[in-house]
């Protein structure tokens, strides 16, 4: 398949989850006398596999309402989202024998007055291989539930937030096979997904508890990438024993960086080593003798300058009292 025909399958599963759930409706509620008709249908055709009755019934009422359904659409759109689903349900039959075109060209012929329409998508029904239909399913699925969000919006049921929900979960488990150095069709039918959807949430109003806007597939993967590297990283530092130089290398990459961390972490190691020598070492009680010796010496020396300086004082008194005693004035008579 050539990738200009991939991008229009990719584009055209986009626009149809409503046929396609008129499709399933079909088979679950037939117009009268489509059930007889595939019945006949698949026991002379299909060797009477019943299997096969539940694409016949989506295929017959389709087309037996195609001027109801097709409204302003054209016939490609129409018949392309019938393609897929024929291609979609055989893939799942076990056993299937029958590619989408042969099927399709049996119950067209087996369609002789074109009372069912079957003409109308004659030419349009293509096979597609299984890998690429199970892409285009994936893709169908989360445009199913964007269209089932912004269908059933309404400020008194807000049961159809949780589609929001899908959509999201969905698309981030679709775009982890997607990255910036390889690129395909999906993924840039993912990208137009994502861009679709941000464009609706960021106006819509009632699931505020459930907005989450998407990113690009590449910038998600890329993302992921590091911090899955980062990861990995440390966990081989932890195993070898080379955190510490494995920061050094960081740090030193960063003389800015290194002059800042350690003054920081100095200060902060510092005390947390004083810490334990004071408490769980012989440091405690030295450094407590050592401070009470440096205490009572400082006391000892204080009460002996004191009593220097008493004995100081005492001693002038004495010296003075003495010269006192020498000093005494004599006062002459006359007689």
């Amino acid at each position: 398949m050539t990738p200009e025909t991939e991008k229009k399958y990719y584009d055209m599963v986009a626009q149809c989850p409503e046929y396609i759930n008129k499709l399933n409706d079909f088979v679950k509620s037939p117009l009268p006398n489509t059930r007889e008709t595939c019945l006949n249908t698949i026991k002379e055709r299909f060797s009477d596999n019943q299997s096969h009755l539940k694409p016949c019934l989506g295929a017959l009422n389709y087309l037996k309402n195609f001027s109801v359904l097709k409204l302003m659409e054209d016939d490609t759109l129409y018949c392309g989202c019938l393609n897929y689903w024929i291609n979609n349900e055989l893939k799942k039959l076990p056993g299937n024998t029958y590619s989408a075109p042969n099927f399709y060209n049996i119950l067209e012929n087996e369609d002789i007055d074109d009372s069912y329409n079957m003409n109308k998508c004659l030419g349009n029904i293509e096979e597609i291989n299984d890998t690429f239909i199970t892409n285009m399913e994936k893709l169908y699925k989360i445009y199913d539930s964007f269209s089932k969000y912004k269908n059933n919006n309404s400020a008194n049921d807000l049961s159809h937030c949780s589609y929001s929900e899908e959509c999201v979960s969905s698309y981030k488990g679709l775009v982890t096979q997607c990255s910036s150095k390889y690129t395909n069709n999906f993924c840039n039918a993912l990208k137009k997904f994502k861009d679709n959807y941000n464009n609706y949430v960021s106006s819509e109003s009632y699931c505020k508890d459930e907005k989450e806007y998407l990113s690009h597939p590449e910038t998600e993967r890329e993302d992921a990438e590091f911090k899955r590297r980062g990861q990995t990283r440390l966990q081989q530092r932890l195993l070898s024993g080379n955190l510490g130089d494995g920061s050094m290398e960081s740090d030193e990459s960063d003389p800015t960086k290194f002059k800042i961390i350690m003054p920081v972490t100095t200060s902060a190691v510092i005390p947390i080593i004083l810490f334990i020598l004071y408490k769980f070492t012989p440091f405690m009680s030295w450094f407590s003798s050592s401070m009470l010796n440096k205490s009572t010496h400082g006391h000892n020396l204080e009460n002996g300058e004191t009593e220097e300086l008493l004995n100081i004082t005492y001693e002038n008194d004495n010296v003075n009292c003495r010269s006192d005693q020498y000093f005494i004035s004599y006062h002459s008579q006359n007689y």
